[in-house]
């Protein structure tokens, strides 16, 4: 009797330490799911998962955002693609240059595409002296296509630039400035959550929009960034991509110029 006592005993601490385990490995795949899923959502609202791409018959004018992350450019084999359009990456907030600023300049300007440059908004900074520092790199904005501003935030600009009173007015004098500078007009980047914070200041801004469900809370973009995956010929170093971007539905690369191009006052 003893002995079965023992045994029963054995059983049901195996039984119990099974249990324990399965509980364990339940509550570990439910977390990794639940990771999963909001892994999948923070791609998708920031523009880096896209449930499908536009399909090149509606949409045939694209363009490439390039940055330091892009890498290297060879514009010769860059400019041989089906890129009818290109937006650069030049600065953030007052005193930072995005590394590649220089050659992309140089490069984009040498192989005769449209283009135009991008602000990083800085929400701690002051939104005249950002205006300032921009213009004072891009030089004059005659023939460019309209400056982009991107309103995008990172993680801990969500989780600390929260006094919305007082990045309004600093975004807000941004906008007016560069709109100045630019003949009247300004791009804005957004995804859905800069979209909802950010609507009221929009005005007469264009919209570069950013997200797998644009039309469901932007319907009237200008601009749509869907993938940041794009690849090219063009692109020099191994492992390296550019945003890529598409205009509207059936729009050519000529209308695109005339509906973004700055012209000079006198013409």
């Amino acid at each position: 009797m003893r002995a079965m006592r023992s045994g029963s005993l054995r059983s049901e601490k195996k039984r119990n330490i099974r249990h324990r385990w399965l509980k364990a490995a339940f509550c570990a795949a439910f977390i990794c799911a639940g990771l999963a899923f909001a892994s999948v959502s923070v791609l998708r609202s920031k523009g880096l998962m896209f449930d499908s791409a536009p399909h090149i018959s509606e949409y045939p004018c694209r363009g490439a955002l390039l940055s330091e992350n892009s890498g290297r450019i060879n514009w010769d084999r860059f400019n041989e693609s089906y890129i009818s359009f290109v937006y650069i990456r030049a600065s953030k907030g007052i005193s930072f240059k995005d590394r590649q600023f220089e050659n992309n300049r140089k490069g984009v300007v040498r192989s005769g595409l449209p283009y135009g440059f991008i602000h990083d908004f800085d929400f701690t900074s002051d939104g005249g002296m950002q205006a300032e520092a921009f213009l004072e790199l891009i030089g004059d904005l005659t023939g460019q296509l309209v400056p982009v501003i991107d309103l995008r935030k990172n993680l801990f600009e969500r989780l600390f630039c929260s006094d919305s009173r007082a990045v309004s007015e600093r975004l807000s004098e941004l906008i007016e400035k560069l709109s100045q500078a630019a003949g009247g007009r300004v791009m804005l980047w957004v995804d859905r959550d800069a979209y909802d914070e950010y609507q009221s200041l929009a005005g007469n801004c264009l919209i570069l929009a950013e997200d797998s469900d644009t039309d469901a809370f932007c319907p009237d973009w200008t601009l749509l960034a869907y993938s940041d995956n794009g690849s090219s010929a063009g692109l020099a170093d191994k492992g390296k991509y550019y945003t890529e971007l598409s205009a509207g539905n059936n729009v050519t690369k000529q209308e695109l110029e005339e509906q973004l191009r700055i012209k000079n006052d006198n013409n």
